[in-house]
């Protein structure tokens, strides 16, 4: 293997654990769509709900997918005395995504997600690939000439997918070498 400043390292097996953006740029792939994210995070005095689960949109109106009290997962996600709220949906909206967020998450909460202090909006131009029909999971992780990829682009689309991805590429690599 050549690093990008010319050393020469000798290895026997190199892992690309990437994403597929940053993926392509180190190996050859082919170019698969990326799903699009937003992210916006609230802080309240009062928490919404005691839950420490993800709530989803049952209604599939939208444009919320899920939301989360973060800090009743953990109360250092937010400062002392305050709760973390973070909803999910897709970017592909025009516009404010924590005014539309705030309209839909009031349906759910009422009146209280008002008094809400919006902290922060992310737009993530890759949230994961897409995963359209005829879809097939379990894509090759052995490039050849002892390089590896794994990533939710070798699998499916996911932090599962991901993790997956991994475990085959690490039980391959050490069949490998063995």
């Amino acid at each position: 293997m050549v690093t990008s400043d010319g050393r020469r390292i000798e290895c026997r097996a190199v892992i690309v654990a990437s994403d597929l953006p940053s993926a392509r740029e180190l190996v050859t792939l082919p170019e698969r769509e990326s799903r699009r994210a937003g992210a916006v995070y609230f802080s309240t005095d009062k928490a919404p709900t005691d839950s420490r689960l993800v709530i989803l949109d049952g209604t599939g109106k939208g444009p919320v997918l899920n939301a989360a009290v973060m800090s009743n997962v953990s109360s250092s996600y937010a400062p002392a005395g305050k709760h973390l709220v973070v909803a999910a949906l897709p970017d592909v909206i025009d516009g404010d995504l924590a005014a539309v967020a705030r309209t839909q998450l009031r349906t759910w909460w009422g009146p209280q997600v008002d008094a809400w202090v919006h902290l922060r909006t992310y737009r993530i131009a890759h949230a994961g690939v897409e995963q359209r029909p005829p879809f097939h999971p379990k894509r090759n992780i052995a490039l050849g000439n002892g390089v590896f990829v794994c990533g939710d682009h070798r699998d499916t689309g996911s932090s599962q997918g991901a993790l997956f991805s991994g475990r085959r590429c690490g039980e391959l690599v050490a069949g490998a070498l063995a």
